[in-house]
């Protein structure tokens, strides 16, 4: 009887260290899409992220374009992460705008050439989409930089660790955020020029003529008219690029709590 009484002990002993110590083991891990915020702009006064902000995380442009009061002007917003700020900055509002401009109006031509031709094959579409190249034709001028916002994240390189105090395990970088505005018009006018050269429109219609079965429509229908309407509309809602990297961030996901020390 003793004798089972301190089996049983030991193996009520023996569970508890193992309950421990997976409690333990549970208590050192993260969600692999945990990371921590430390650092933005007021933060140190208490301020929270401004409403822009907040929508540029749900990667709502159009409410970027209504939080900024921008409905009158054409909107333009871009994010971009790395480690060094001041680098990342000049980038994406130098370099990276230009091309993120010019990648965003190449997606209006091809949604709405997946729009307008859904029963198309993908590679005639897709050699419609590059004989369009209207985003060549846009040039920038009158851009005003309209607001900048950063968010200095640090995320677990080890998903099954917290992050040390000392940052060793972890990977610092920012996300930066940007958005810019040109003036209504002059940017209607432009993408309506691109759209209303003649030769363009010439080229893609006898590319659509010769490609009618191709793209699911019948020959009659082989006219750049209704596609150069479609884009039109569409490039003139406020138009995003999302950077080298897509957009990830979320308030969801970003842990505030104080980091933890090993």
């Amino acid at each position: 009887m003793k004798c089972t009484k301190i089996i049983a002990m030991t193996m009520m002993v023996t569970a508890l260290a193992a309950f421990t110590a997976s409690a333990k083991s549970k208590a050192k891990t993260v969600k692999q899409t945990t990371k921590m915020v430390l650092d933005f702009p007021g933060i140190e006064e208490g301020a929270g992220y401004p409403k822009w902000v907040s929508a540029a995380l749900k990667q709502d442009v159009k409410q970027i374009s209504k939080a900024l009061n921008l409905k009158d002007r054409q909107v333009f917003f871009f994010t971009n992460k790395g480690t060094d700020l001041d680098f990342l900055q000049h980038w994406t509002d130098t370099v990276d705008m230009q091309a993120e401009i010019a990648t965003s109006m190449s997606r209006v031509v091809e949604r709405n050439v997946d729009a307008l031709y859904s029963g198309g094959s993908a590679e005639v579409k897709k050699e419609l989409v590059d004989k369009m190249n209207i985003s060549s034709k846009v040039r920038l001028s009158g851009m005003v930089k309209e607001a900048t916002f950063w968010v200095k994240y640090a995320a677990p390189k080890n998903p099954k660790q917290k992050i040390k105090k000392d940052m060793s395990n972890a990977d610092v970088y920012y996300q930066y955020y940007v958005v810019y505005s040109m003036d209504k018009k002059a940017w209607d006018s432009q993408v309506q020029a691109s759209l209303g050269d003649p030769s363009l429109n010439a080229e893609v219609s006898e590319y659509m003529l010769k490609n009618a079965s191709g793209l699911g429509i019948a020959e009659s229908d082989a006219s750049s008219k209704n596609l150069a309407k479609a884009i039109y509309k569409d490039a003139n809602n406020p138009l995003g690029g999302y950077g080298t990297d897509s957009l990830e961030e979320s308030t969801a996901d970003a842990d505030y709590s104080w980091l933890t020390e090993e």
